[in-house]
C-alpha cells in the first residue's frame, strides 16, 4: 500500500461532556421545585409524537387504495447514516395541586451521539428569549453549556415567569378549595352546622 492517510489533524479526541440533553434539562428543571416550595414542578418526559410542524395529506391513502401509484425511489436515502436513533422529550411545568394541567415549554430531539440537540420552543418563548420578532423557534445547541444557557434563558423569559405565576395561583385556588372542604366537613368527618 503506497498511500497513507493521517487524520490526526482532522479529528478531535478530547473528552467533552456529552451528558444526555434530557438529563441536563432535568437537572435544571428540578431546581424549579426547590425555588417555588414545590408549588411549580419542571418535568422532562419521553415524547412519542411529532416535534416539528408537518403537513398531513389526506389523499395518499385514497390513491393507494384506488390502484397502483408510481413512486420514485431515490437511492440517496439508503446511503449515509444507518441505525440512527432519535430521542424525543418534552419539558413541561405543572403543579401537584392540579395534576391534569401542564404547560409544555419545549421539545428536545437528539440522536445517538447526544449533541447537537434541537430545542423546539413555543414561538412566544423564542421571541422573549431572543428579543426580536420572528425569531426562529428551533434552536440547535451543540454542547451541554449551550443547552444549559438556553434553558436558563427560557425559564427566565417573561412567558415562563407568567406561566409559573399562573401555576402558583392554580395551587392557591385548589389549596383554598381543599381548606373550605375540610372546614365544612370538620375534623372528624361530620357535617358542621351553625345554629
Amino acid at each position: 500500500m503506497g498511500t497513507k492517510i493521517d487524520l490526526s489533524s482532522k479529528l478531535n479526541f478530547a473528552d467533552i461532556d456529552l451528558t444526555a440533553p434530557n438529563t441536563v434539562v432535568e437537572e435544571i428543571a428540578n431546581q424549579i421545585a426547590d425555588e417555588t416550595n414545590n408549588i411549580v414542578q419542571g418535568k422532562v418526559a419521553t415524547f412519542s409524537g411529532h416535534v416539528y410542524s408537518y403537513t398531513q395529506s389526506g389523499l395518499a391513502g385514497l390513491s393507494a387504495a384506488l390502484g397502483t401509484v408510481e413512486k420514485r425511489v431515490d437511492i440517496q436515502t439508503t446511503l449515509g447514516k444507518q441505525g440512527e436513533e432519535k430521542h424525543k422529550y418534552e419539558f413541561y411545568l405543572s403543579t401537584p395541586a392540579y395534576p391534569s394541567y401542564k404547560y409544555r415549554v419545549c421539545y428536545l430531539q437528539y440522536g445517538i451521539s447526544n449533541y447537537p440537540v434541537n430545542v423546539i420552543l413555543e414561538q412566544h418563548i423564542a421571541d422573549d428569549v431572543y428579543s426580536e420578532s420572528d425569531a426562529g423557534y428551533i434552536i440547535k445547541c451543540n454542547t451541554r453549556a449551550e443547552l444549559e444557557e438556553l434553558i436558563v434563558k427560557v425559564i427566565y423569559s417573561k412567558r415562563i415567569i407568567g406561566v409559573m405565576q399562573e401555576l402558583i395561583h392554580i395551587n392557591q385556588v385548589h389549596r383554598g378549595a381543599g381548606q373550605e372542604e375540610y372546614e365544612s366537613v370538620g375534623a372528624l368527618g361530620e357535617e358542621q352546622t351553625t345554629d
